[in-house]
């Protein structure tokens, strides 16, 4: 258990919710995008204060971007050329896993992801 985090809403009262991320997991999921699959990644949190469920899962999607620069600028040019980079995007539109341990947690977020 994390001593800080148990007492930080009595400590810090302008902190609404706190969780800790216990548990981060990536998956390739088959799907209909252009080469077949996208990877995702999802997070178990535990979430500190009075609750039924103390976990709950986020996920995120890795997505591949093309980077173009604005800024910073020396003579008149990038100091960085255009490149392709991978980001996180969390993804809003999966149900919410709750579980009373981060294994359970898991489990639910595992399912969710494959049957979507």
């Amino acid at each position: 258990m994390n001593k800080i985090l148990e007492n930080c809403k009595e400590r810090f009262p302008r902190l609404a919710e706190v969780y800790e991320v216990v548990q981060t997991v990536e998956v390739v999921v088959k799907d209909g995008s252009e080469d077949g699959s996208r990877r995702c990644r999802i997070e178990v949190l535990k979430r500190y204060g009075p609750s039924v469920d103390n976990y709950v899962a986020r996920y995120w999607d890795l997505e591949s971007v093309y980077l173009q620069p604005s800024y910073p600028r020396k003579g008149g040019k990038f100091q960085r050329g255009s490149e392709d980079e991978t980001v996180l995007t969390e993804s809003r539109f999966m149900p919410s896993a709750y579980g009373s341990t981060p294994e359970k947690t898991l489990l639910e977020a595992l399912h969710f992801l494959a049957d979507r």
